[in-house]
């Protein structure tokens, strides 16, 4: 059902998924949509518990072995603190027993945090040397697209594959098409998906690999538009997501519930919501164009759906299970 949707799976500690992006079908002038995203992630470069609570503070100390000179190609996040499970941030600097980040740290950590380091996912190593087979930027062919979305100010920034005698540039490469600079290292954010648009008639699929990501993430939830993907690579479930008890809820009265979208193949949306545990006897996600319960729907490993949150609500933090790796 939704776009992006895995073919194939792995849950091994490192493995690799197919997703697969819409063609133009319908010959649509604005390209056919995909939503896809990142369910692999990068490897551990470091991984320890903290000497102190790392809380009110943006440095966390350990007892040594930390990498140098990290910065913000690199993440820290949180992997056992209760609530706090999944929380990140993106790191400034580290030395051989400190690691700063952009933010300070949630209240409450106790002594012997632990964190694990890896580095972001980039635009270039989800989506390689153009491994989906993208019409590239050439001034001539109308290309196709890649949109990351910023949340907090509702703004995309459109990307291409370009090749280097269009670029001038030493390589091929992923650039920016509003600056023109070049964004193979341009980050896509923990537990979020990205668009692609597609202009040519024909779909498209390719393989992403790396790490199975077994821990929770963090994902903010911003009024208005967020894109958002999964880590459970070998597929979960509306209710799995946890979507039936963290999204703000329809109860048949409120028009302050967030709408969870998938967009389809064919360019139609199929919304769903979290609704009143007493229409189905318990928190599930239902289908809101045909009242169906839908806690059992897919969502499948590599997919990307929609969440619009109505803008006189708050913005908040859902939490996205890790995959399980069977033993």
């Amino acid at each position: 059902m939704a776009q992006g949707q895995a073919t194939t799976a792995y849950t091994t500690p490192v493995g690799y998924i197919t997703h697969t992006v819409a063609g133009n079908a319908s010959a649509l002038s604005a390209g056919a949509v995909s939503y896809i995203s990142p369910s692999m992630v990068q490897p551990n470069t470091f991984a320890g518990a903290s000497t102190a609570s790392p809380s009110g503070s943006a440095t966390i100390t350990f007892s040594g072995g930390v990498p140098a000179g990290l910065n913000t190609s690199s993440l820290l996040e949180v992997t056992t603190a209760g609530s706090n499970v999944g929380w990140w941030s993106s790191i400034i600097s580290s030395t051989a027993t400190t690691i700063t980040v952009n933010d300070n740290f949630p209240a409450g950590l106790p002594a012997a945090t632990t964190v694990a380091v890896r580095n972001h996912t980039t635009v270039k190593s989800f989506l390689g040397s153009n491994a989906p087979g993208l019409t590239p930027f050439d001034g001539v062919v109308v290309n196709d697209e890649v949109l990351i979305l910023n949340p907090v100010t509702q703004v995309t920034t459109t990307y291409a594959y370009v090749p280097a005698a269009v670029s001038g540039g030493p390589a091929d490469g992923w650039f920016n098409l509003g600056t023109s600079a070049n964004a193979d290292n341009d980050i896509i954010e923990p537990g979020t998906s990205v668009q692609v648009k597609r202009f040519s008639s024909g779909g498209l699929s390719f393989v992403s690999s790396g790490t199975v990501k077994t821990t929770s993430t963090q994902v903010d939830l911003y009024k208005a538009f967020n894109w958002v993907g999964t880590f459970a690579a070998a597929n979960s479930t509306l209710n799995g997501m946890g979507f039936n008890t963290q999204l703000i809820i329809f109860d048949g009265a409120n028009t302050n519930y967030d709408q969870l979208q998938y967009i389809n193949a064919n360019q139609s949306a199929t919304t769903f919501a979290a609704v009143d545990p007493a229409f189905f006897g318990a928190p599930t996600v239902g289908n809101l164009g045909d009242s169906s319960n839908a806690g059992t729907v897919p969502f499948e490993g590599g997919a990307g759906a929609i969440i619009i949150r109505a803008g006189t609500e708050a913005n908040s933090v859902i939490t996205i299970p890790g995959a399980t790796v069977a033993p």
